[in-house]
């Protein structure tokens, strides 16, 4: 299957490497992961407003499953965006770069986004040592909630790996390395 970028995007190549190609294939895992708890979460929403309707009894905890579920989902996808390199980009500002300035713009912003889902990893697992620690729990369902964090911050240490490898991505195309 063939997939062309839009007039004027450029084509980012998938990893070649043996790193890039085993980083890829675990971030397409950890998406399909995601999209089968996002799929739960709904099937679970739908569940609580039928028989918040129907029954005049939602299930209880709902909310808290759906925080904990959706949650889980958006770090689960991210680092399959960031190796697909389908990030929202405003190209109606670069598209008439050449195309060593665009790797130049590209290498600058991952590398400052990876600084920024560095930290978001580490605040997770600051936040879920802090959870763990005193014993947070969901209000209804008491659920632990260092659950929700060990999950984000292990889905986060892909993303941040995801980003490192873009920055070095980037900088292979500004040299002219890439394929």
């Amino acid at each position: 299957m063939s997939e062309t970028p839009p007039e004027g995007a450029r084509r980012i190549a998938l990893p070649s490497g043996p790193f890039g190609r085993w980083l890829f294939g675990v971030c397409e895992h950890l998406a399909v992961f995601g999209g089968i708890v996002l799929l739960i979460v709904t099937a679970f929403t739908v569940v609580s407003v039928v028989g918040r309707a129907a029954f005049a009894s939602p299930v209880l905890g709902d909310q808290e499953i759906v925080e904990i579920g959706v949650a889980v989902a958006l770090f689960s996808f991210m680092p399959y965006c960031q190796m697909r390199a389908a990030n929202v980009i405003v190209g109606i500002f670069t598209a008439r770069l050449s195309p060593s300035g665009q790797a130049f713009l590209d290498a600058l912003m991952n590398t400052i986004f990876s600084v920024c889902i560095v930290i978001v990893t580490w605040r997770l697992a600051v936040g879920g040592l802090g959870a763990f620690r005193a014993e947070d729990a969901s209000m209804f369902l008491r659920l632990p909630q260092w659950w929700g964090y060990a999950v984000a911050f292990v889905a986060c240490l892909f993303w941040s790996a995801a980003c490192l490898y873009s920055v070095f991505r980037s900088l292979r195309e500004m040299r002219g390395d890439a394929p």
